[in-house]
């Protein structure tokens, strides 16, 4: 299993944005040391109360419901959180949001190299001459998605718009392969799978170390629904394999909001996380959300999360699928992973890997005629928690 310690460690040196609030344990929380968030209507008095720690700059994000005023001066997690409880103000810090979480965020372990897979063909009674199937979307909001891989020709996918597409494989240039580059090519391989039927919504909103923002996944969100809007194509699905603790343990607003604009229409399915905690993660915590958990052997996982909150649970040890490649122009002597694996296939394990099984489930359901409420409850009882 990968040292989450190790990896958080690694992640606050290299995105030195961030800073632990609380203790490395059940309490602990990431956010961003520079930045705090208001509705619009209270930024001027944020930066009244902030007095030297104002650094000057507020972002409109009128779109979210937010303003986003710019910070100096918190050196410390605590500082942070003593200010919010100290403001009569409704301000919330930045949490960082990652891949499949932990605290630290990340799969369960590294990817390892499989034989190549067989690209999904149409299903048995499409090619029979049956009358071809509603085709279900299903958003895939990651790491992005591998160039020129066999199992996503142009014609299963499309780029959300307004957002980054690729897959990317060594973005800081330390010649190795990024922490979490191929993880969205991952977790499209599986629901492809699974639904080779549906159409992918391909948008990157985690860079390859698995790192981004509530902030930034909320705009994500709000691209995609206005994506939908402009191509009159509704949304099905939605697979977010990625999340976030917070420091009150309370929703983060603005991803919440975003995820209940869009409507009964779309499922939102996301990863319960590997930190073996009932401590609640979100999205996946969400009641709008599926929040799934990881099963090994048809057993829960000694690395995923549970609780209440978790409504499924899927296969997430060693799930064969895709993964990113390696282009021509790549060089990448610094690998700790096999090199096969850049051959583009891989089992990797982790609620990530988990959660796009149920997201294809209930495309699966959707393009059978299924409506949102039935493809829920029928993938809620076909993925229920195994009992003792």
């Amino acid at each position: 299993m990968v040292d989450q310690g190790l990896r958080l460690e690694r992640i606050l040196r290299t995105h030195d944005e961030f800073v632990v609030v609380g203790e490395a344990s059940e309490t602990a929380a990431v956010v961003r040391r520079d930045s705090l968030v208001v509705p619009p209507a209270a930024a001027d008095r944020l930066t009244s109360a902030l007095q030297h720690r104002y650094a000057g700059g507020v972002d409109d994000l009128g779109h979210l419901g937010l303003a986003r005023v710019r910070v100096r001066g918190f050196d410390r997690g605590d500082q942070i959180s003593d200010f919010v409880r100290e403001q009569q103000l409704p301000v919330r810090p930045v949490h960082l949001m990652l891949g499949a979480p932990f605290y630290g965020g990340g799969p369960a372990d590294k990817p390892r190299p499989i034989p190549a897979l067989a690209a999904p063909g149409p299903r048995a009674d499409a090619a029979a001459g049956a009358p071809a199937p509603a085709r279900a979307t299903v958003a895939v909001l990651d790491t992005g998605i591998s160039r020129n891989h066999p199992w996503f020709p142009a014609d299963v996918w499309e780029p959300v718009d307004g957002l980054a597409t690729w897959d990317e494989l060594d973005v800081d240039n330390d010649y190795a392969l990024d922490a979490q580059a191929g993880h969205g090519t991952a977790i499209a391989g599986i629901v492809r799978r699974e639904a080779p039927d549906a159409a992918l919504l391909v948008g990157r909103v985690l860079d390859s170390a698995g790192v981004s923002d509530e902030v930034a996944v909320a705009d994500a969100l709000s691209k995609l629904r206005a994506h939908a809007a402009r191509t009159g194509r509704p949304v099905d699905v939605v697979n977010l394999s990625l999340s976030c603790y917070t420091h009150d343990d309370e929703p983060p607003p603005s991803v919440s909001r975003e995820i209940a604009a869009f409507g009964p229409g779309t499922v939102f399915v996301a990863a319960a996380g590997n930190a073996s905690s009932r401590r609640p993660a979100y999205p996946a915590a969400l009641e709008d959300v599926i929040g799934v958990g990881a099963l090994d052997e048809g057993r829960p996982a000694a690395f995923s999360n549970s609780g209440s909150w978790v409504d499924a649970w899927a296969p997430g040890a060693r799930v064969a699928t895709t993964f990113v490649t390696r282009r021509d122009d790549s060089a990448l002597p610094g690998l700790d992973i096999d090199e096969k694996c850049l051959a583009g296939y891989v089992e990797w394990s982790g609620t990530s890997f988990a959660a796009p099984y149920v997201a294809g489930a209930i495309a699966a359901a959707r393009s059978a005629g299924r409506s949102p409420a039935q493809a829920r409850a029928q993938a809620r009882a076909r993925f229920r928690e195994p009992q003792p």
